[in-house]
Formats: structure tokens, C-alpha cells, sequence
């Protein structure tokens, strides 16, 4: 009868040398590449502080931003009891921004 497990041998690896020049190329791509352009639309993580309905009868959502800044959004089915992604080119009154409900 033949066994079914089969040993293998492996072969020690032999450890490749790099030189100072590569990884210093390395090290300066990954530091261009972790730099965040401000200028660019990131999403921002946001939670509804309240919904406000004025005199004239406009709803409108009062929001905090992951930085603290405070924001005004149109009025839409947000529920305030969940964090929501945000991305609007306009600040502090978010017109027309991209919400999605922030899941995980």
C-alpha cells in the first residue's frame, strides 16, 4: 500500500543582494507616492448632527466632517444615526454632493 503524503525538500533559498542605489529609489517612490494632493476631491467621512426645517419651510442637514468642519446639506433621506462618505466641490454648503452610507 502507498502512502498518500509525499515529503518534499526544499531548496534553501539563496538571498539576492540589493544595492544601496535601488533602495534608496525605493524608499524616495514610496514617499512621492504617500503624499495626499489637497487639492484633489477626497471623500469625507461625515456624521448628521441634526436636521433643521427654517421658517420658510427648507429642510436642510447641519454635518461635522472627520476634521470637525461644520456642513450645510440640501435635504435628502440621510438617517442621523449613520456616517455617510461625501464628496462636494463646494464648502460649507454641500450643492449637490455625492453621498454614500458608509458601511464598514
Amino acid at each position: 500500500m502507498q502512502s498518500r503524503f509525499v515529503a518534499h525538500k526544499r531548496k534553501e533559498a539563496t538571498a539576492k543582494r540589493v544595492n544601496r542605489k535601488a533602495c534608496l529609489e525605493m524608499v524616495e517612490d514610496l514617499r512621492r507616492f504617500s503624499v495626499i494632493d489637497e487639492n484633489r476631491i477626497y471623500p469625507k467621512v461625515i456624521r448628521v448632527t441634526y436636521e433643521v426645517t427654517n421658517e420658510y419651510g427648507t429642510r436642510y442637514f447641519e454635518a461635522v466632517d472627520d476634521k470637525g468642519s461644520g456642513w450645510t446639506i440640501k435635504y435628502r433621506g440621510l438617517d442621523p444615526s449613520r456616517p455617510y462618505f461625501m464628496c462636494s466641490k463646494t464648502n460649507p454648503v454641500a450643492v449637490n454632493p455625492i453621498i454614500v452610507e458608509k458601511i464598514f
